[in-house]
C-alpha cells in the first residue's frame, strides 16, 4: 500500500488577528422603528383626505375623517349659536340693564324721599295730618318707617347686584346659556376628535382599504382595518438568537448585518433585547437599530425577511480559524466536537475566545505561534 502523505504543518499566518467573529448566518427581519394599525371607531361613512394606498405624512396630518359633511353642519350651528348669544348678551348690556338701572335708581329716590318725610313727620306729629296725603299710603306708625328703610336697603341692592352686571336681575340667565353653549362645544369637540383619524409621527401610511381611482368616500365598519402606519425614520434588524452561548457576551459586543445582491451591506448596532413569544414558545429575540445612510437603503426592506448575519467584535483580538480546517488537521483531537479541548490539545498553549457556527476564534501566545 502506498505511504500515508503526511499532512502539511499548521501556518498561523493564514489566519490574520482579528476582533471580529461572524457567529452564524441568520434570518433577519427588517422593520421599522414602530407600526401601528388603525381600526375604525365607529361605522359609517370615511372620507379620505389622502386617496393614496401609500404615502409618506407628517406627524399630525389628518388622512381620514368619518362624516365631514354632518361635522361641517354642526360647526357651523354652533357657530351662529355663539354669534346669537354674544348678539343677545351686548343687547342686554347696552339696552336692557340701563333700563333696568334707571328704573330702579327712580324707585330708590322715591323710596329715599318716602324713608326722608316719614322721619321727619315721626317727629312732628302735629303735620302728620297734612303729609298724609303725599305718603303714598303708607301708614304713620312706628313700623312704617322701618318698612320703608327695608325698601331702600333692597333697592340699593338690588342696583348693585345690578351694577356688578348680573344679568339675572333682568330676567335673563345668560350664564346658563353660557354653560350649555360651552357643554355643545366640547361635546363637538371629541365627536370630532373620534372622527378625525390623525397621523401619529411622521411615516409611511399604507391604507388597507380597496382604493379606486376618483373615489373618497368610503363604508367602514368598527373594528374594521383602515390602514397601517410605520415610523421609517429609524429601521431595525430583528434577529432569533438561537444558540444559549450568545448570552454569555456582552450585548453591545454583537452586530448584525444584511448583504444586497449589489454587493452593498447594511449594519446593525446592538439596541436592545427581549423575551418574545413565537409559536407557543419563549425566544430571545435581539434588535438592532440601522444608523445614517444606511436608513435609507434599509427603508425599502421594510417587511421583509433578508438572509443576515450575527458578528462578534471582542476587546482583544484573535485568530478566525475554520472548523473543517482545524478536522482536516488533527481529526482524533476534533472528533468529539469539543472544540475547546481540541485546540488545547493540539497549541497547548492556545484557548478558544469565542465560537461561531462555523468558525472558531482562538487566542494564542507567542509560544502557540512558534
Amino acid at each position: 500500500a502506498p505511504a500515508t502523505p503526511e499532512r502539511p504543518a499548521w501556518d498561523w499566518a493564514k489566519y490574520p488577528e482579528t476582533n471580529r467573529l461572524r457567529l452564524a448566518s441568520l434570518p433577519c427581519k427588517v422593520q421599522p422603528k414602530s407600526t401601528l394599525t388603525f381600526l375604525s371607531p365607529l361605522s359609517g361613512i370615511l372620507h379620505l383626505h389622502r386617496p393614496a394606498v401609500q404615502t409618506n405624512l407628517e406627524s399630525g396630518v389628518v388622512w381620514a375623517e368619518f362624516e365631514p359633511q354632518i361635522l361641517a353642519v354642526e360647526a357651523e350651528n354652533l357657530k351662529e349659536a355663539r354669534a346669537r348669544l354674544v348678539q343677545r348678551e351686548q343687547t342686554v348690556r347696552e339696552l336692557e340693564m340701563p333700563r333696568q338701572k334707571l328704573k330702579l335708581t327712580r324707585e330708590l329716590w322715591e323710596a329715599e324721599r318716602q324713608v326722608s318725610l316719614l322721619g321727619w313727620v315721626s317727629t312732628n306729629r302735629e303735620l302728620a295730618g297734612s303729609a298724609a296725603g303725599v305718603m303714598k299710603g303708607l301708614e304713620l306708625r312706628p313700623e312704617g318707617l322701618a318698612a320703608a328703610k327695608e325698601d331702600v336697603a333692597l333697592l340699593k341692592k338690588s342696583l348693585s347686584a345690578l351694577a356688578g352686571t348680573n344679568l339675572a336681575m333682568v330676567g335673563m340667565d345668560l350664564e346658563s346659556q353660557r354653560a350649555d353653549l360651552q357643554r355643545r362645544q366640547l361635546e363637538f369637540e371629541r365627536k370630532q376628535e373620534q372622527s378625525r383619524i390623525k397621523m401619529p409621527f411622521t411615516g409611511q401610511l399604507t391604507v388597507s382599504l380597496p382604493v379606486a381611482e376618483g373615489v373618497l368616500d368610503y363604508p367602514v365598519t368598527t373594528g374594521q382595518e383602515l390602514a397601517v402606519a410605520r415610523d421609517v425614520s429609524q429601521i431595525q434588524l430583528r434577529v432569533v438568537l438561537t444558540d444559549p452561548a450568545w448570552a454569555a457576551f456582552p450585548p453591545n459586543a454583537l452586530m448584525a448585518i444584511v448583504r444586497l445582491p449589489t454587493g452593498d451591506e447594511i449594519r446593525g448596532v446592538f439596541a436592545f433585547k427581549r423575551i418574545e413569544r413565537i409559536y407557543l414558545r419563549e425566544e430571545a429575540v435581539a434588535y438592532f437599530v440601522v444608523q445614517g445612510e444606511q436608513t435609507g437603503r434599509a427603508a425599502r426592506l421594510v417587511g421583509m425577511e433578508a438572509a443576515g448575519e450575527l458578528w462578534l467584535a471582542l476587546d482583544r483580538p484573535g485568530r478566525v480559524v475554520p472548523k473543517f480546517a482545524l478536522v482536516l488537521h488533527q481529526p482524533a483531537a476534533f472528533q468529539n466536537r469539543n472544540w475547546a479541548d481540541g485546540v488545547a490539545q493540539v497549541w497547548p498553549t492556545a484557548r478558544v475566545l469565542a465560537e461561531g457556527t462555523a468558525e472558531l476564534m482562538i487566542g494564542l501566545t507567542a509560544e502557540a505561534i512558534q
